[in-house]
């Protein structure tokens, strides 16, 4: 299969496409929970549409403070497919810091969770019109629901209004050597050369393949990682 992004597809488009073929392999495993191919696919387009549904569009911001699990990845194809900007909030800061973040990315939603107490507080703090989480908390709707797996659910096309490579897809806060941290805008594009160079190093592991993700999946190395697996459904299982 001819894995060179088109012009016009992003690199959501191009991953939920290729998962399609192989629906049964697994494709990430973490937290207790399993998702093959199929399921994921199926919770993307779900979180999609949930997320529409709560008046979120192309060009807001979406504040991710979550963990190492399954379902961040799946919210981070999600919010890039209809074309919202990420911005990862990462947990080694002080909460007044995590805050002047989000109020500076001026997010439209944060979807945090409850693994660290301080995402609720992030919540109550900030108040962003859209407020989710990644398991029970106090505040926010869960989504781990739309994320369960459906068997017998029948696969679904991708949607017509979604991204294009022209949009922005995340914003990065620098480390702030020089001075205060400052956002990075980075497009469709920063994932597809990201994806195809780790492609090539893949074709030359024996298959099939299982990847252990360690790095956090809220800094640059982490949350390309499992992505970069699905871009290669062909000849290889991904990120575990």
């Amino acid at each position: 299969m001819d894995q060179t992004p088109s012009t016009s597809s992003t690199y959501v488009d191009r991953i939920l496409e290729n998962v399609a073929v192989h629906p049964d392999r697994e494709a990430v495993v973490g937290d207790g929970a399993r998702y093959s191919y199929a399921d994921a696919r199926a919770a993307v387009l779900r979180l999609a549409d949930e997320f529409r549904a709560r008046g979120l569009r192309r060009g807001d911001t979406v504040a991710l403070f979550t963990g190492n699990r399954p379902e961040t990845v799946l919210v981070q194809l999600a919010t890039h497919l209809i074309g919202g900007w990420i911005v990862f909030i990462t947990p080694e800061p002080a909460l007044p810091e995590i805050l002047a973040f989000v109020r500076r990315a001026q997010a439209s939603a944060l979807i945090f969770d409850p693994w660290d107490e301080r995402g609720a507080e992030l919540a109550r703090l900030a108040q962003p019109p859209v407020v989710l989480s990644l398991g029970p908390a106090d505040i926010g709707t869960d989504l781990i629901p739309l994320c369960a797996p459906r068997p017998g659910e029948p696969p679904r096309d991708l949607p017509a209004d979604r991204a294009t490579k022209a949009d922005v897809s995340t914003l990065f806060y620098t480390g702030g050597t020089t001075g205060a941290p400052k956002m990075v805008r980075q497009g469709h594009n920063y994932y597809d050369g990201l994806m195809l160079a780790g492609g090539r190093r893949k074709a030359e592991s024996a298959v099939p393949q299982r990847f252990l993700v360690a790095t956090l999946l809220n800094h640059t190395s982490g949350h390309t990682s499992p992505a970069g697996r699905w871009w290669w459904p062909g000849t290889s299982r991904p990120a575990r």
